[in-house]
């Protein structure tokens, strides 16, 4: 077999962690020429000086003897203080530098210093952390997005996932797991494996071995019919495909993933529909009654102040005889 070399780097978004000091780093799933996919964490710093290196080692396609010479494509240098929106904003960059890097001459794509740097490391499957300290926020890059920040997407809430049967590994790609496990799922593939985490640990798990756990946004979402279909790991696990679902879990397993795959989602949306609408009535009636009593309130308080805008009444008139006992002497000479 020949050299090892990278064929794809695709930039699927950036993480935000907090351990041991918040800070970002940018995922990457790296497709190798054995057909292989390893999926990556670099921090931004890391790869400038990957770059630097990398235009030491090429002078001339870097452009430093002659800029008319330049083939390897430009880098931003890191900013004093690098935080979530210039780590979102240089997205676009990043991953046009990622597919010019891999289509440079092969003495360059193809050399050492590349293929090392994305070699999987050992914190890349399993990420230093704390438990104490709440897990990364993960923002991904939408596959359909022109290198335009308003594309990138907001924090992406993982969705949680319980294990309904204990699970073995059979490789270092992959992640053991306990009946009752809460896993977040990272990627699903249409081979029928996720890729999940659980506290520090990460790997490949068949989604049969999965339930969502009880949400609205887990019961919402339709899930991928697995039944009669031969389960098959990513391409990086192909030398030990199973072709039948019976090695993998035993037949209560198999009717429990029949219940969680065959939800009806039309029943739920129903069932969602008329909770909403139950909601949206009853907001209505109260708003109605908000308003009626508001109407009452007004007239009232409108009709004090006309009362208290009201003139006075005006007296009777005094009789004569009340007059003259009264008035001054001058004034009863001229009713005289």
């Amino acid at each position: 077999m020949g050299d090892t070399f990278i064929r794809h780097i695709e930039l699927l978004g950036y993480e935000k962690r907090f351990f041991p000091s918040q800070h970002y780093v940018y995922m990457f799933l790296v497709k190798w020429n054995d057909l292989s996919e390893k999926l990556i964490y670099r921090r931004f710093t890391e790869i400038y000086e990957f770059h630097k290196a990398l235009k030491e080692m090429f002078p001339i396609e870097s452009g430093d003897i002659n800029a008319e010479n330049r083939i390897i494509p430009h880098l931003p240098a890191p900013k004093w203080f690098d935080g979530q929106r210039s780590t979102q904003s240089r997205q676009g960059t990043l991953a046009e530098y990622c597919y010019t890097l891999v289509n440079l001459p092969h003495k360059i794509s193809r050399c050492l210093h590349v293929v090392s740097f994305f070699e999987v490391r050992p914190d890349d499957m399993s990420p230093v952390t704390d438990s104490q300290i709440r897990k990364p926020e993960v923002f991904l890059l939408p596959k359909d997005a022109k290198k335009n920040a308003s594309d990138i997407t907001g924090p992406i809430v993982l969705q949680t996932y319980r294990a309904i049967a204990d699970y073995e590994k059979s490789s270092k790609s992959e992640m053991a797991l306990k009946a009752g496990d809460a896993v977040d799922v990272v990627e699903k593939s249409e081979t029928g494996w996720w890729f999940c985490q659980l506290k520090n640990k990460r790997g490949w798990v068949p989604a049969a071995y999965l339930e969502p756990m009880d949400g609205p946004d887990e019961s919402e979402e339709q899930e991928p019919n697995y039944e009669g279909k031969t389960l098959r790991k990513p391409y990086f696990l192909l030398q030990k495909c199973w072709v039948g679902l019976e090695e993998l879990w035993h037949q209560s397993t198999i009717s429990n993933a029949k219940s969680i795959h065959n939800k009806g989602r039309k029943q739920i949306s129903q069932e969602t529909y008329r909770r909403n609408s139950k909601k949206y009535m009853q907001n209505r009636r109260n708003m109605r009654g908000n308003l009626k009593n508001k109407d009452i309130i007004s007239e009232k308080n409108e009709q004090e102040e006309n009362k208290s805008k009201a003139q006075p009444a005006v007296p009777p008139r005094p009789s004569k005889d009340l007059i003259m006992n009264r008035c001054t002497e001058s004034t009863r000479r001229k009713i005289m």
